[in-house]
């Protein structure tokens, strides 16, 4: 007798498969939307940490109901390469002595000149502003009705630095944007396809052609472009025929288009919009061969009534006109070119867009030929990029530019004067030409406001050097224009004319092997700097507030501490009076030496070049020894200069303190190094630390550098835009919900630096208690920093995801809310 088979055991193995595969499934989608892990929260506490176990030493129970976002390593997931590199070195087995190799230096000196030389660590897909919306008041439309005259539509203002403006328009226009991950896993249904607006983190529009009238993308080669999309976090696209109503449509649906078409230009210039994404190519003969027999298409059945449904492929009228011919396609382009990050095309004076449409229109040289759907249009987008243009010429402070073709730069050239709040230009993967650098250089003569220019990547010809040159030296006003040079290919007799005007910033070299050695850490490097140059009782002066332990350990080396008070301006940005109150300290004390910190921690303070050159100057005149520890340069969101040029300019000693610590969260590594161009002052340092192995690495520091400074690139743009979008974030939210705290105006780190005096606390022990005990946070206090002036101020680790920053903020502002209702 033949048993009967058990179906139990089957079905659970066949379960568990599906269980097994819909997780896999669904941490591969996770993967593709947040390809470096910076969404899902790090868990550390098991792993003998500083951060989250000082805590408990510290403030005992208190700390274990408490978020810790104190100390300044990051809560994100550390680069792969480098973990890579690391788990390889493990593998070998034996761990003895390691030196470093020169490669190491020549790596860090590439990726000086690259990345802080030219100012361009967050480019490519990101922006460095990147849309938070979180915490802005909803509204619903209101009853306003517009009306489209014959060649204008009347407008409603909406501002393109304001998010909560960019909401509006969402609203005002029934605007709803579709999720790019939904595009990207269609089929597994992941998730709601559209959304009103609110929440968004990441947002880009899409400019591109319809191949047909019936249909945009008939063929599916956009859609194809737009799932080779590379992004991280939730991304939201608006793409006008899946987020506008189409033919046909209700009288309500045609208010919101009437709406949308008015106020078009606000979703490809706000400042908001971390991308736009050009599709301009259409689809090859080759592939219109084959087209497919059926689409689903709207079709009309009589006068009056329509449905969607397959016809066959032939009844589209397809539309082969390029893009740069279709009017409102050119209109995007121009409403982009008015962003701080410029692709390919620079913004063009609404007089000479007129000009070469009304050329176009009636077929002259010179004229841009293009189509509209309706005669109307036409004047309506030359409307609306002058509007764009002039809006944006009022407030525009910065400009970067990628990859301009010579006519984009003659434009460039001619709307450079109409930008009256310009202070710096940044031009990368151009070839200037004598042409474009002739205008360039006249353009520059008018420009009102100092600014800095700087060339990356670009082949400037000899020529165009000179008639540059000749614009900086003739340009109108008393302050000079700063030119930098990073990784240009131009001959050193063009180099000499850009140098004799007023010098060049930035790493403009690559700072060769032998200046780097190694140490175990920025504080450990400063110690053994001043234990080497400086004898017991020295005087070490340092600007406060200040990272605590650079302050500890001077009078920890039996040195004399000076702290220098920096002071708060109107907007709360701190400032060093170097020619008034500084020089004065000086002058009345002894100093032998300055540690400065540049970027500044806690303060988020990005040092000016002409801050930094008065600086160098006083320090020179009294011979004082700079110690720059630049360990967060790589963390600036605007303009960083580094120190030791300019110091050697005028002939001030200077040690340059770095580390990848910051940079790729790798403190627990105790890799560091120190750059030394002075020959004397490096024999001094190294004579002190070669004898005792301290400029010997570990083992897994020196293969974390290996990798680092070469692969750890996109990684860092990664994290650097997610911070940066933490960093927006983090500041609506306080403006929303907890005006009594305020973000200190913030130009570097991953730290923000909280003013926190409108809470009204009498004591830095009063503030610090209600953080713990009533927020639940483990902050760092100011008083740490300064405490004499810094009590009210607390400093927060934005270096983690967002959904804990996210709880991080509601136990603040709950805080305060229930402080407030007792009071």
């Amino acid at each position: 007798m033949v048993a009967e088979r058990n179906p139990l055991p089957l079905g659970l193995a066949l379960g568990a498969s599906a269980l097994l595969y819909a997780w896999w499934l669904r941490r591969r989608r996770q993967r593709r939307a947040d390809p470096f892990g910076f969404d899902e929260p790090v868990e550390r506490g098991h792993l003998h940490t500083a951060k989250h176990e000082l805590p408990l030493v510290m403030y005992g129970e208190a700390a274990k109901e408490a978020l810790h976002m104190w100390v300044a390593d990051m809560e994100l997931p550390c680069c792969e390469e480098i973990r890579r590199a690391i788990a390889r070195r493990a593998a070998e087995n034996t761990f003895g002595y390691t030196l470093q190799p020169k490669s190491i230096w020549q790596s860090v000196g590439r990726w000086l000149v690259e990345q802080q030389g030219a100012n361009i660590a967050v480019l490519g897909a990101m922006a460095d502003r990147a849309p938070v919306l979180l915490g802005c008041q909803k509204r619903h439309p209101g009853g306003d009705s517009l009306q489209k005259p014959q060649h204008l539509l009347q407008e409603k203002e909406y501002d393109l630095e304001n998010p909560q403006h960019l909401l509006d328009f969402f609203i005002d226009a029934n605007i709803r944007l579709v999720r790019l991950q939904y595009l990207k896993q269609l089929a597994c249904q992941g998730g709601p396809a559209l959304a009103a607006s609110a929440g968004l983190v990441n947002f880009m529009s899409v400019s591109h052609c319809w191949e047909s009238k019936q249909h945009p993308d008939c063929f599916g080669s956009q859609a194809r472009e737009l799932q080779r999309l590379e992004v991280w976090g939730a991304t939201w696209l608006f793409i006008d025929f899946v987020c506008l109503p189409q033919y046909r449509r209700t009288e309500e649906e045609q208010m919101y288009f009437d709406r949308a078409m008015n106020a078009m230009h606000v979703l490809y210039a706000h400042v908001a919009v971390t991308r736009v994404i050009h599709l301009e190519d259409l689809i090859h003969q080759s592939e219109k061969a084959s087209p497919p027999a059926f689409i689903d298409i709207y079709y009309e059945e009589g006068k009056e009534t329509g449905k969607f449904g397959p016809q066959p492929f032939s009844k589209l009228q397809l539309n082969d006109t390029p893009y740069n011919q279709r009017g409102w396609c050119v209109a995007e382009c121009q409403w982009m070119s008015t962003r701080e990050v410029l692709q390919g095309i620079a913004p063009m004076t609404p007089e000479r867009f007129r000009q070469r449409v009304e050329l176009g229109r009636d077929k002259l040289p010179g004229g841009w030929p293009l189509t509209f759907t309706h005669r109307a249009d036409e004047e309506i987008v030359m409307h609306l990029q002058e509007k764009v243009f002039e809006r944006t010429a009022r407030v525009r402070k910065e400009m970067r530019a990628m990859g301009l073709q010579e006519e984009e730069q003659l434009n460039l050239a001619e709307a450079l004067p109409h930008f009256l709040q310009l202070s710096q230009v940044k031009l990368s993967s151009c070839q200037i030409s004598e042409k474009a650098g002739v205008a360039l250089g006249a353009s520059l003569k008018s420009v009102k406001q100092p600014t800095r220019l700087n060339f990356f990547k670009c082949a400037i010809d000899d020529q165009a050097a000179a008639a540059l040159a000749r614009g900086l030296v003739e340009r109108q006003g008393a302050e000079q224009i700063r030119v930098r040079l990073s990784m240009c290919n131009i001959s050193e007799e063009a180099a000499a004319v850009f140098k004799a005007v007023e010098g060049v910033e930035g790493w403009s070299y690559q700072p060769p092997p032998e200046h780097f050695a190694f140490s175990a850490s920025v504080v450990t490097s400063a110690a053994n700097i001043i234990r080497a140059m400086t004898k017991p009782g020295d005087q070490i002066a340092l600007m406060v507030p200040l990272y605590a332990p650079l302050q500890n350990l001077v009078t920890a080396c039996d040195r004399t501490l000076v702290r220098y008070h920096l002071q708060q301006n109107k907007s709360g940005q701190y400032d060093m009076d170097v020619k008034g109150s500084f020089t004065a300290l000086l002058d009345a004390k002894n100093i032998k030496s300055l540690i400065l910190c540049n970027p500044h921690n806690p303060i988020g303070r990005a040092w000016r070049r002409s801050e930094l050159l008065a600086l160098a100057q006083a320090c020179a005149k009294r011979g004082i020894l700079v110690m720059s520890d630049e360990v967060w340069a790589d963390w600036c969101f605007e303009s960083f200069v580094p120190f030791q040029p300019v110091a050697q300019e005028v002939g001030c000693k200077c040690i340059t303190l770095g580390a990848p610590a910051k940079t790729w969260s790798v403190a627990g590594l105790h890799a560091s190094y120190v750059i030394v161009a002075d020959d004397d002052l490096r024999k001094q340092y190294l004579d002190y630390t070669e004898p005792s192995f301290l400029t010997f690495g570990s083992v897994f520091a020196t293969e974390a550098m290996l990798v680092a400074y070469d692969l750890g690139g996109t990684w860092f743009k990664a994290a650097k835009a997610y911070i940066k979008a933490n960093l927006v974030f983090l500041e609506h939210f306080l403006l929303a919900h907890v005006p009594g705290v305020r973000l200190v105006p913030h130009q570097a780190t991953y730290l923000a630096w909280l003013d926190c005096s409108g809470l009204g606390f009498d004591s830095g022990k009063d503030l610090n208690n209600f953080i713990l005990h009533e927020a639940r946070l483990v902050l760092s206090p100011g008083s740490e920093f300064d405490a004499e002036k810094s009590w009210h101020f607390q400093r927060m680790n934005l270096a983690c995801s967002r959904c804990l920053l996210e709880e991080a903020m509601s136990r603040l502002s709950a805080a305060v809310a229930r402080r407030g209702q007792g009071r």
